[in-house]
């Protein structure tokens, strides 16, 4: 046995490790699988564990590195997958007991596409019920506790399980997905990385929908870079999702070291910083002093469009009208069995068509408005979340969105924008921060250059929670 340790190692490291013989993918699988079973216990970040599906997999890893024929750098490399994706053999359950005998036929586009890869997957993640929550609660199975307190803290989600499980070296990557900030949210809360991409680029295929015209698929890694990796492997085509056929390839990787030495950068003003603790308003600025100094110009300024998308993505007449006609046999009935977490959704029911309609096509035109608004600008920074992880207890049940989690990041699901959540700070009980940088449509590259260049001269995603409690 090797004395390499893949807890909180990177997808490159473990990538240069396996690459040059200091271990092998089995045993990275069985190391990170024991640290599941003696963490998990603990933080709840796991449905389950897919050991026999690893090992097979790490060992046809192995197999290949002998013969010189690995199918990329990430062969070998564990990941998990948020329990909303389809994985052969498995129940999907969404996190909801009404859906235990759902059982997958067949793994979904975005793990098939990281099988093709090499890739070795260790398990399911928690989410809230149907990935409909932004806060990371689940009345089912538990909530999963951010590893930052020993106090239980929200998580964030709905990508919740998946977000502890890499901020607590349980697996150095996993995939999410985020409709009104999933992804972000609880990347921000637990002090790791996490990427929402255009719409358009991964395919969605056996992922199941909460708002069709909002829903995106995403790693949550320890840094860009990795991120970006799995982007690569993943983007293409997908059979099931017409949002993909049209779409070119782009190569993240190729770019990622490009630096951003003249890019316009803008700190939005206005709606992402109402209500903001102060304390993460600073940890913002710093990061813009940190972007200029890397060669960017950095300004401050007021978007108008933004106030608009801000509204009408609080308003919630799309994804409410999608998400209730997604889950309607849930709620008409199996009521009593929701989460209250859950029920404002219950408002698209009474959402007409003709009004749908007219919010569907106000997206598109705010879309344009604002790329007319953003000018010559190349990027926006803002916060992730206005607070950091609130205690559980305080947090209480009932309430949907009792705090503004997903203020800002629902306003990049409604435009459709490339959007990364970088960790660039911690607030006086220790708990992260997180740096939202969002780019235009389709301009995913740029969104990767600016958190990986961040994440060159700063060591916030390096640090570890201390789980000496455990």
């Amino acid at each position: 046995m090797s004395n390499f340790d893949p807890i909180y190692a990177t997808v490159a490291d473990i990538s240069r490790a396996l690459e040059d013989g200091t271990t092998s993918a089995v045993e990275i699988a069985e190391k990170t699988l024991s640290r599941i079973e003696n963490v998990n216990p603990h933080l709840n970040a796991f449905v389950c564990t897919t050991r026999e599906r690893a090992i097979k997999e790490a060992s046809a890893s192995d197999a290949r590195r002998e013969r010189d024929e690995s199918f990329s750098l990430l062969d070998g490399v564990p990941y998990a997958v948020k329990d909303i994706c389809d994985v052969a053999g498995i129940p999907t359950m969404a996190g909801s007991r009404l859906l235990s005998d759902h059982i997958a036929e067949r793994d979904c586009t975005a793990v098939r596409r990281l099988a093709e890869a090499g890739m070795v997957m260790l398990g399911k993640t928690q989410t809230v019920q149907f990935a409909s929550s932004i806060n990371g609660t689940n009345k089912d199975f538990g909530t999963p506790h951010n590893p930052w307190h020993r106090e239980p803290h929200l998580p964030g989600g709905s990508s919740s399980g998946s977000a502890v499980a890499v901020a607590a070296g349980l697996v150095p990557v996993a995939l999410g997905s985020d409709t009104g900030g999933s992804i972000r949210v609880p990347a921000a809360l637990t002090g790791i990385t996490g990427f929402k991409p255009t719409c358009g680029f991964l395919g969605r295929g056996g992922i199941r929908p909460l708002s069709w015209s909002l829903d995106t698929v995403g790693p949550l890694t320890r840094t860009a870079r990795d991120a970006a990796q799995l982007f690569e492997v993943m983007q293409g085509p997908d059979p099931e999702d017409e949002s993909t056929w049209s779409t070119p390839r782009i190569s993240p990787i190729e770019t990622i070291d490009v630096g951003i030495d003249g890019l316009n950068i803008v700190i939005c003003e206005t709606i992402f910083f109402d209500d903001c603790d102060p304390r993460i308003v600073e940890a913002i600025e710093a990061v813009g002093r940190k972007l200029s100094d890397l060669g960017a110009s950095v300004s401050h300024r007021a978007i108008p469009v933004i106030e608009e998308v801000s509204r009408k993505n609080l308003e919630g007449t799309v994804f409410c009208a999608e998400a209730y006609a997604e889950n309607q046999i849930f709620y008409d009935q199996h009521r009593d069995a929701l989460d209250p977490a859950i029920l404002y959704i219950e408002s698209g029911r009474d959402i007409s068509m003709p009004k749908y309609y007219r919010e569907l096509r106000k997206i598109f035109d705010l879309q344009r408005q604002f790329s007319e608004n953003l000018g010559d600008a190349d990027a926006m920074l803002t916060p992730t979340t206005v607070l950091t992880a609130w205690p559980l207890a305080k947090f209480g049940s009932g309430n949907a969105n009792p705090v503004p989690y997903s203020r800002n990041t629902g306003i990049g699901n409604y435009l459709n924008l490339a959007s990364a959540s970088v960790p660039c700070g911690f607030d006086d009980k220790g708990l992260p921060i997180g740096a939202m940088i969002s780019a235009r449509s389709f301009d995913d590259e740029i969104a990767f250059r600016i958190a990986h260049s961040y994440q060159q001269v700063t060591d916030w995603h390096q640090r570890r929670p201390d789980l000496s409690w455990i």
